[in-house]
């Protein structure tokens, strides 16, 4: 059986091999793949606490790959519209995608104001 190891305090984790050096654990199971785990003690893969403003740091971050991707969606819609071949679809998409943008700014806007 494939030993599975864990970093104590931290969600790193290490399947096979030996040991590593440092302060790592013999884990009892491979740490789940929902949510954020922390490697106790005993061997236990711990709900991670997440501080609100590591949260807060979390979305903000999100928010801004989101905008990336929703510029990148732009780009097709928008050439069609100055090479004068865009459909109603091409307007219709950039409507839909500034109103995404839009929400998104405002709220990281009130994210990066608290």
């Amino acid at each position: 059986m494939t030993k599975i190891y864990g970093e104590k305090g931290t969600s790193f984790q290490q399947i096979g091999g030996a040991i590593p050096n440092g302060n790592w654990v013999e884990m009892q199971s491979m740490r789940p793949h929902d949510g954020e785990w922390i490697a106790d003690e005993c061997g236990e893969w711990k709900p991670a606490v997440i501080s609100s403003q590591e949260k807060t740091q979390q979305r903000i971050t999100e928010i801004r790959s989101l905008l990336a991707a929703n510029d990148l969606a732009s780009v097709r819609p928008l050439r069609a519209k100055v090479a004068g071949t865009a459909t109603e679809a091409d307007d219709a998409r950039l409507a839909e995608l500034e109103a995404e943008a839009q929400a998104l700014r405002t709220e990281l806007a009130t994210l990066s104001a608290e």
